[in-house]
This record gives C-alpha cells, sequence and structure tokens, in this order.
C-alpha cells in the first residue's frame, strides 16, 4: 500500500524556496538587470511568508494579514513579468523602481529642490521638526546620479520612453500599465488568471493593510452581544497560513519554471546602490 503523500509544512516550504532563491540567482543569466525583479519579487515573497510562520506560532493572525497581501501582489507581478514579454516587462519594473529610488533620495537631499521643498513643508507641518533627521550621507548624489545615468543607456531607452509617456499623460506610471499593460492589480489578477484567488482574497488583505477591516477585531459572545476579540487567537490561523503556503509554492514553481537553465552574469545595480 502507497504511503499518503506528506504535505509540506509552511516552514519546510519556506526553506525549499530559500534554496531555490540561491539556486536562481546563482544560474540566473542577468541577476543584476532583467532577472532582478523576479529575484527581488521573489525574494520579498520569501520574507514575507517567513514573517507569516513567525507570527502563526504567536496566534497574531490579524498580523498576518498585510504580510498576504504583500506577498498576493508581488506573485501577481512575478506572474505577469513570466507571462510574456519578460525581458520587455522586467525591465519596466526595474524602470519604475530606479524612479521610485530616484525621489527617495532627491526628496531626502536637501542640496535639490525636491529636497528644499520637503524640508520647508516638514518644519511647517512638524513643530520639532529639524533637517538634522534625514541628513543624507556624502554618497547620496552619487546613487542618484549612477541611477539617472543607469536610465540613459540603450538598455532602457524604450522603457524610459513609454515611462515618461505615461507620467506626462496621467501624471504617473504604474511599471505594469506601460506598453498597453493592466490598469490596476484587478486586471493584472485577470489577464494572468488568478482573478478568483485575488476576488476572495486582496481586498480583506487590503482591509488589513489600511485598518479599515473593523469586523474581524470582534466575536460574537453567548448572549448575542459583540466584543473586541482577544490579542491572541487560532481561529481562521490554518487558512491565512495555507495561504501563505500556496502563494510561495507557485512562486517557487514559476522561478523553478524559468531559471532551471541559465548562463552568465552582467549588471549595473551593483554599481548604483553602493
Amino acid at each position: 500500500m502507497n504511503e499518503p503523500t506528506k504535505i509540506p509544512t509552511l516552514k519546510e516550504t519556506i526553506t525549499g524556496a530559500d534554496q531555490l532563491f540561491s539556486y536562481c540567482r546563482r544560474t540566473c543569466a542577468h541577476p543584476n538587470c532583467q532577472d532582478f525583479p523576479s529575484l527581488a519579487l521573489y525574494r520579498h515573497m520569501i520574507h514575507m511568508a517567513d514573517g507569516v510562520e513567525i507570527l502563526s506560532t504567536a496566534k497574531a493572525l490579524l498580523a498576518i494579514l498585510p504580510l498576504l497581501r504583500s506577498m498576493l501582489e508581488c506573485f501577481l507581478a512575478l506572474e505577469y513579468i513570466h507571462q510574456q514579454d519578460y525581458e520587455q516587462r522586467s525591465l519596466a519594473w526595474l524602470c519604475a523602481y530606479i524612479h521610485q529610488e530616484i525621489d527617495i533620495r532627491e526628496t531626502i537631499d536637501p542640496s535639490t529642490e525636491k529636497g528644499k521643498q520637503f524640508q520647508k513643508e516638514a518644519e511647517k507641518a512638524q513643530r520639532y521638526w529639524t533637517d538634522t533627521l534625514l541628513k543624507p550621507g556624502s554618497s547620496l548624489c552619487t546613487q542618484t546620479a549612477n541611477l539617472r545615468m543607469a536610465l540613459n543607456t540603450e538598455t532602457f531607452s524604450k522603457v524610459e520612453a513609454e515611462y515618461q509617456r505615461l507620467k506626462q499623460k496621467s501624471g504617473k506610471a504604474k511599471w505594469f500599465q506601460m506598453f498597453e499593460g493592466p490598469q490596476n492589480v484587478f486586471q493584472m489578477a485577470r489577464v494572468t488568471g488568478w482573478l478568483a484567488f485575488y476576488s476572495i482574497f486582496y481586498k480583506p488583505w487590503s482591509a488589513a493593510v489600511h485598518g479599515t477591516d473593523a469586523g474581524s477585531l470582534g466575536q460574537e459572545l453567548v448572549d448575542g452581544t459583540v466584543e473586541f476579540k482577544n490579542l491572541r487567537f487560532e481561529d481562521g490561523l490554518q487558512y491565512e497560513v495555507d495561504g501563505a503556503k500556496i502563494l510561495l509554492a507557485k512562486a517557487s514553481e514559476r522561478m523553478a519554471r524559468k531559471f532551471g537553465n541559465s548562463g552568465s552574469n552582467s549588471g549595473f545595480l551593483r554599481s548604483s546602490t553602493q
């Protein structure tokens, strides 16, 4: 008689994903360019799943929900990138990421116009604000310059032009909107075939992120009244742990299919983030 297949625990799933990530990082052809988004999204999911596992042992159910929402959005992004036009979609993600990093650096750098404006607004809004709270290191300007230099290379010429077109058109540019892509996460879930999963889980998990999940904080007592739940409880805990396990396992399958056979190295992120 065949023994029943053992279903891995979340901890075992995380351990396997961590090992797979190391393999993908070693063998992928362009870990610092077009393969970087896949590695970053997958690694983020592993970190979030690890947090879910740790919180589950403490029975901190509600604290798990924002991590699950983060995992789901990363998973949909990974699915979308790998669905088709892999290099273009990867570079679109990377282009938007670089712009995000430039924006952050310029905001906290008091030598830039954006930084000067931020300091003025912060001083008005916060009574005890001082620019010493965000004094940048001496390498900040160099990092920003390197990131801008990366966007001006031939590798990014097409996606940067598309990013600027969208930015001029609507004032913002989400990476997945580029090249006539989905306009929001809902549409991304639809085109990747994960709409049913999204419809069931995304809104309640998002409610936890935004603090609008008041219903999950309460429980009905035997006398018909409603009271807040205890800080730690198990009701529904395994259900959410299984959600993390499913998302990470599916992401691992995607990464294994893509990077089972890969080649050498190339890169730009190393120099721009040091």
